[in-house]
C-alpha cells in the first residue's frame, strides 16, 4: 500500500486482501496478507541487475534492513501456513538461521541453475550487466528526507529501460538507480541521494530532473515509517507478529 503500490490507500489494500483471502480459503488454502509500506522503494536498488546484486548481498548477510525484514516476514508466514513451524518465534528463528548458515544462498544458486542462469554471479557479480553512465543525484538543501515517491521512481526506471512500456519493448538489465538515503535520513545540501545508472548522459540527466520532483525535504525530524503496517487472515486484522518487539519507526540518522 502506498504511492508505488497497486492499491494506494490502506482501505483499498485491505479490501483487496480480504477478497484474496476469501478466494484462497474457498479453495481450501490457508491465506495471510501483509500490508506493507510502498511509499518509497524497498531496499536501495531499483533496476534488474542492480536488484540482483542487492539480493546477493542479502543472501550473503549484508542486505538492507527493510528488505531483510520483509523477506524474513514473508518466510515466517509461509513456514506457519505450511505447518513446518508451529509458532511465530520458531518460524522467525528458522528463517534467520537459513540466511545466516548459507542455506538460502545455496537454494538461490539451485534456482538460478534450474532456470538456465549463470550461478557464477554469486562469486562474481561484476559479470552482471553494467550501465555505461552513472550520475549522482544530490540533495537540493539541508533537512530530513520526508518523501521519496516510489511510483515516480518506478516510472523513471521504466523510462531508462528497466521495464517495458509495450510488449515489444526491450529491457535493459543494466539501468536503474541505487538509493543512498531513505525517508527519515538527515541530509546536507549537495549530499548524494541516489546514483543513476543510465545508457547515456541525456537519459541520466532527464532521469535526474524527473526524480528531483519526487523528493521532499523537511526541517523537522521525520520518523522512519513502519514497513509492515498490519497482518490479515481469515479472522481479521492484527499487528504483525513482531511489531511490539521491533518498536515501530525511529528517528536516528541511517545516512
Amino acid at each position: 500500500v502506498g504511492s508505488g503500490a497497486f492499491m494506494q490507500r490502506l482501505d483499498e489494500a485491505e479490501e483487496l486482501a480480504e477478497l484474496l483471502i476469501t478466494i484462497g480459503e474457498g479453495a481450501g488454502r490457508r491465506v495471510t496478507a501483509l500490508m506493507t509500506n510502498m511509499d518509497q522503494p524497498l531496499g536501495y536498488a531499483v533496476g534488474n541487475a542492480l536488484e540482483v546484486k542487492e539480493i546477493l548481498a542479502l543472501l550473503q548477510g549484508n542486505g538492507p534492513e527493510d528488505l531483510v525484514e520483509l523477506t524474513v516476514a514473508l518466510a515466517v508466514e509461509m513456514l506457519l501456513l505450511s505447518g513446518i513451524a508451529d509458532d511465530p518465534e520458531t518460524a522467525l528463528k528458522r528463517a534467520r538461521q537459513r540466511l545466516e548458515d548459507g542455506s538460502a544462498l545455496a537454494k538461490f544458486v539451485e534456482m538460478v541453475e534450474a532456470q538456465g542462469g549463470d550461478p557464477r554471479i554469486v562469486e562474481d557479480s561484476s559479470i552482471l550487466a553494467a550501465a555505461p553512465v552513472k550520475l549522482s543525484l544530490q540533495s537540493p538543501g539541508d533537512g530530513y528526507l520526508a518523501r521519496l515517491d516510489a511510483r515516480l521512481c518506478g516510472e523513471v526506471a521504466v523510462a531508462l529501460g528497466a521495464g517495458r512500456r509495450t510488449l515489444e519493448s526491450e529491457i535493459d538489465p543494466s539501468v536503474g538507480f541505487v538509493l543512498k538515503a531513505k525517508v527519515g535520513d538527515q541530509l546536507s545540501r549537495g549530499q548524494e541521494i541516489m546514483e543513476i545508472h543510465a545508457p547515456d548522459r541525456d537519459s541520466a540527466e532527464s532521469a535526474a530532473k524527473e526524480l528531483h520532483t519526487g523528493i521532499v525535504l523537511s526541517q523537522d525530524v521525520v520518523a522512519f515509517p513502519p514497513l509492515i503496517i498490519e497482518r490479515m487472515d481469515a479472522s481479521g486484522k492484527s499487528p504483525w507478529w513482531f511489531a511490539k518487539e521491533k518498536g515501530g519507526g525511529g528517528t536516528k540518522n541511517r545516512g
